[in-house]
């Protein structure tokens, strides 16, 4: 017979380990922005943005991503939260602007710190094509990673 004293303690954690909001999004293929808590050192200054990424499976292929990444983006030192957000735009019939998308939040992102985020290995040594001049305005892709970067 087991003793009272032999069980095993269960207790609740006070705060949750994952929240997921429904959104008003109406895509499965989408642009999202993994960002922790605390800012993270680049060789041109700090931002929380520790990887971009791009999705054809919706917010499942999302959940799924940050779960792979969190090892890394937890041993960072300070680092007790991070969240995804998703990033909407209008794409053109035909063109591949969800991969220009992703590479050019890349891009920008080197440009605007030296060195790509955290968790991305792609494109160190690529250069920038046609993101800029044909699909997206450089200006704008820096401004949300610099709002993302801060918060």
């Amino acid at each position: 017979m087991i003793e009272s004293s032999d069980k095993l303690s269960v207790s609740l954690r006070p705060k949750p380990v994952l929240t997921v909001t429904r959104t008003s999004l109406s895509r499965e293929k989408l642009i999202y922005i993994l960002v922790c808590n605390e800012k993270r050192r680049y060789h041109k200054g700090s931002s929380k943005v520790v990887y971009i990424g791009r999705t054809e499976k919706g917010i499942a292929r999302i959940a799924k991503s940050a779960a792979y990444r969190a090892d890394k983006i937890f041993g960072k030192q300070g680092v007790t939260t991070f969240e995804a957000r998703v990033v909407t735009f209008r794409k053109r019939r035909g063109e591949k602007s969800r991969t220009k998308l992703e590479r050019a939040f890349l891009l920008a992102f080197k440009e605007l710190y030296g060195e790509l985020p955290l968790c991305n290995e792609q494109l160190k040594r690529k250069r920038t094509t046609d993101e800029f001049t044909k699909y997206f305005n450089k200006r704008q892709l820096q401004h949300i990673l610099k709002k993302l970067g801060t918060r």
